[in-house]
């Protein structure tokens, strides 16, 4: 299903409530009403949901500078000076651990920070009682350590992490391993267990900021969040990520029509720009359709809208159907 980020919302606390508690002692156990106080203080609380049930898979709560939090790790930052968006907390349904989720809610935070003009994203991880696997998770999206103290009457200790917000770690899983899945998958199916995180996306789909999340027999349905990384010399992002987004979602929606041990190349694509598209343009979601299936030959077409519906690019396609074993 299709996952999209929004505001926290009241209906959400007992899910916040339960995520946070199940991940002490990694965050503080904190009551609902506790919780529904902090969301109020904070500058940002956001979750990552189902876009069509609109459940919950995680959260995170974040402060810009001048806030009045008491927190002991906010007020370091606070005193070391700098223009941090400083991350609270930031919890993923374990059930949905290993899926990405932290990436996405880390994504939006480094989006906000770039918009209002922070220079950095800041954040602790507790070093006693240990934390390792958070720690190596923010180290591999770019945090380093700046300094430890002792928190909560000495009781525990944090490592106090910042990065730099105009700045990118790209990471990716060994391509064969899809390449291999798709010999013994449907299109349609190969397609789906990307989406589920049972098979790891592409490396283009990291370098680009793209994901499938939605596919059925002759479609497919692409989220792309566009940054300043992705920027050319006139100041726009450059008009290559919109024509890979479309050829991305289009040849996925002719792989859906294809049986195992088959996949496409595309012969060509034709785009037609509508608007430019900016790092504050927000996610760009590209739909990709077959409007003739076939054996040797396949034709479709795509869409590019942005947050608000309007239209950014179009795009037709032939593709070439080839055995890939």
């Amino acid at each position: 299903m299709p996952l999209i980020i929004r505001d926290l919302l009241t209906d959400d606390l007992p899910r916040v409530a339960e995520f946070n508690n199940a991940a002490v002692p990694a965050v503080p156990f904190t009551t609902a009403d506790e919780l529904a106080a902090l969301i109020a203080l904070s500058d940002h609380s956001f979750g990552v949901v189902d876009d069509q049930t609109q459940q919950l898979h995680g959260f995170l709560i974040g402060f810009d500078p001048g806030s009045d939090y008491a927190s002991e790790n906010y007020r370091f930052f606070e005193q070391r000076g700098g223009d941090s968006f400083y991350v609270d907390r930031i919890v993923v349904d374990e059930d949905r651990r290993g899926q990405r989720l932290g990436r996405l809610l880390y994504d939006h935070a480094f989006w906000l920070a770039r918009a209002a003009g922070r220079s950095e994203v800041t954040c602790e991880v507790n070093v006693e009682p240990p934390n390792p696997r958070s720690l190596a998770f923010h180290t591999r999206i770019g945090f380093a350590e700046i300094g430890r103290q002792a928190t909560k009457g000495g009781s525990v200790q944090v490592a106090l992490l910042a990065a730099p917000a105009r700045s990118r770690v790209v990471e990716w899983a060994d391509p064969t391993i899809g390449t291999r899945a798709a010999q013994s998958m449907s299109g349609l199916e190969y397609i789906r267990a990307m989406i589920d995180g049972t098979v790891p996306p592409p490396p283009m789909a990291a370098l680009m900021r793209m994901a499938p999340v939605a596919a059925g027999a002759g479609t497919t349905t692409f989220e792309c969040l566009p940054d300043e990384s992705h920027y050319n010399p006139i100041g726009t992002v450059h008009g290559g990520l919109v024509c890979t987004l479309l050829d991305s979602a289009i040849g996925c929606a002719v792989q859906t029509t294809l049986p195992a041990d088959q996949g496409y190349t595309s012969i060509e694509i034709k785009v037609s720009y509508l608007r430019p598209v900016r790092a504050d343009t927000g996610r760009l979601t590209a739909v990709g359709t077959v409007t003739k299936p076939g054996r040797r030959v396949a034709f479709a077409e795509g869409t590019v809208v942005d947050a608000q519906g309007k239209l950014i690019a179009t795009a037709s396609s032939t593709c070439l159907v080839i055995p890939i074993a």
